[in-house]
């Protein structure tokens, strides 16, 4: 399988998610992430819209990720970084604190509401984004 295209050996058959094995510079798997499996799904979908349209329009899985850690009492900490980053991926962990925790809580809500609250959620995600410096795109 290719990493970038998530293509596989067959013609028009991708992996993707916890069926894509995919190993990094350092030898060890990316790692099974619902942020990866997302990033994932969107390439996938707009190389095959590409594919189907006959357009230049493919799009690549980056190795980008990002995920809260709970710890808990009320904290979390943040890691983002670049997993195909070579020799070995290039990943910051934040300290943990409460805001982290808060960003965890709205994620889930993001993911797992509906209607307003998830509204409400995405938008305490992007201004939190913008306010910390993280990229957590939704």
């Amino acid at each position: 399988m290719e990493k970038q295209t998530l293509r596989t050996r067959l013609e028009h058959i991708y992996a993707l998610g916890d069926v894509a094995a995919i190993t990094l510079a350092n030898g060890k798997p990316l790692p099974k992430a619902g942020v990866f499996a997302h990033a994932e799904a969107l390439a996938v979908a707009r190389t095959l819209s590409a594919e189907l349209r006959g357009t230049d329009g493919a799009r690549d899985f980056d190795g980008e990720g990002y995920c809260w850690v709970e710890l808990g009492g009320g904290q979390a900490a943040f890691a983002s970084g670049d997993f195909y980053a070579e020799p070995d991926p290039v990943v910051q962990l934040r300290s943990p604190g409460r805001l982290w925790h808060l960003g965890k809580v709205l994620f889930e809500r993001y993911w797992m509401g509906e209607g307003l609250e998830r509204a409400v959620a995405s938008l305490g995600l992007a201004l939190g984004s913008k306010v910390l410096g993280v990229s957590a795109a939704l």
